[in-house]
This record gives C-alpha cells, structure tokens and sequence, in this order.
C-alpha cells in the first residue's frame, strides 16, 4: 500500500493525472468543472477535487486506514 503522507498536494495531483489519462477514455479526461453532452447538469472532474484540495494526501491516508468518507451528489446517469 502506497503511503500518501510523504507527498505534496502538487505531487498528489500528478499522480491524479496520470491514472485519470491511464484509466479514463479520451471523452472521459476532464480536468475541471464540465457540462455532460446535451445535458442540464455540470460534474466535477476526479481532478477538479485533487486541485481543490478536496481530497489531500491526509484524506487518502486516512481512507486507507479504514476511514469513512460521506459524498453527496448527483446527475444524469451519476451517482455517489
């Protein structure tokens, strides 16, 4: 398990980027707030949260320690 403590919040939104370009689809590689095709709804992007400085390496640490975290949204076809 990667402990996240040691990095920075810059470094932390490096490693964002590189698994959203490795794990997402080119359509799917938003880096902020974006509007979905023909939709009333805008999403945030995974990145959009790392940048906010929503989620921290702290955050990471503690969820990989067993942790909870509560989110609340919602969408066309999105659900946390």
């Amino acid at each position: 398990m990667t402990n996240y403590n040691h990095l920075t919040q810059q470094q932390l939104i490096q490693i964002a980027n590189k698994k959203i370009l490795k794990v997402f689809s080119k359509e799917e590689q938003h880096t902020g707030v974006y509007v979905g095709n023909n939709s009333q709804y805008f999403y945030f992007s995974a990145l959009w949260y790392f940048q906010s400085a929503i989620i921290t390496p702290d955050i990471i640490q503690k969820l990989s320690s067993g942790g909870n975290m509560l989110t609340v949204g919602c969408g066309e076809g999105h659900l946390e």
